[in-house]
């Protein structure tokens, strides 16, 4: 099969935690979209070659990313958003990906979900397109199965913006 057309039918999920939650939640959705036949590979934003984003072959990317500390991103990101972020990128440097974000934060910081919101913002201005808004859940909850109750009804959503955004290729 064309490499480029599997691209396509696929979704590409990068994650960025600090403490775990991102990447549970990133390989949660892995295995659900699994069960319903939607083609999903799962990576941290940081797991590529030194002069390639993750997303250099995929066109669809969701990315779950928490938030640290006073709004930065988490260690695990930081090489990812120093790349992503230069000046030199044209405004179209991404016009070809389609994203969405699922950002988590907590409420008792000032700066809730910044990165998610740093990122959806960046993405747009290198010319990505949303299929989905972005959802921003608060940890502040508790427990990770707390935060999957909160962001269970953004994830319904996605799986219908999926399936539109896949054209039944799924």
């Amino acid at each position: 099969r064309d490499l480029s057309k599997m691209a396509e039918d696929r979704i590409l999920i990068l994650y960025a935690s600090q403490t775990g939650n991102a990447k549970s939640i990133a390989e949660g959705l892995h295995e659900e979209a699994d069960k319903k036949q939607i083609n999903t590979i799962v990576h941290c934003v940081n797991e590529y070659e030194k002069d390639k984003f993750p997303f250099d072959e995929d066109v669809n990317v969701l990315f779950v990313v928490s938030t640290t500390g006073e709004g930065e991103p988490p260690d695990h990101a930081l090489k990812f958003w120093r790349k992503l972020k230069k000046k030199t990128h044209s405004k179209d440097f991404l016009k070809n990906i389609s994203y969405t974000v699922l950002g988590l934060g907590d409420s008792n910081y000032t700066n809730f979900c910044n990165m998610g919101k740093m990122l959806d913002k960046r993405m747009r201005e290198l010319g990505a397109s949303p299929f989905y808004e972005p959802g921003f859940a608060d940890d502040a909850v508790g427990s990770v199965r707390s935060l999957e109750l909160v962001i269970e009804p953004w994830v319904e959503g996605l799986w219908s913006a999926i399936e539109k955004l896949l054209g039944g290729r799924c």
